[in-house]
């Protein structure tokens, strides 16, 4: 915690690590998060449907990218320190 990780899960400990919880660990860490910051998403994956329900839930979506591509249509790309400086204020606004 004092360097700034967090580790949860919405199952038992001994519940064990099955592919098909995946989706509910992508959507619990977008759900209690504030600003839902993405490497770029492959389509169908966990975390390309986590993406979409925080821009759906109207949470602040970004995905970081470096080339030409543009991040999915409800999602804001994060390309340098000017986009940052957007991240930084959603996370800050009403805080």
């Amino acid at each position: 915690m004092r360097a700034g990780g967090l580790l949860l899960s919405p199952f038992p400990m001994d519940h064990g690590p099955f592919d098909h919880d995946d989706s509910d660990r992508a959507r619990l860490q977008t759900a209690l998060a504030r600003t839902a910051v993405f490497a770029p998403p492959t389509p169908d994956t966990p975390e390309a449907c986590a993406l979409a329900w925080a821009a759906d839930a109207g949470r602040p979506a970004f995905v970081l990218t470096d080339g030409p591509d543009a991040a999915p249509e409800h999602a804001r790309p994060v390309r340098g320190p000017d986009d940052f400086a957007a991240v930084r204020e959603s996370v800050i606004r009403d805080a």
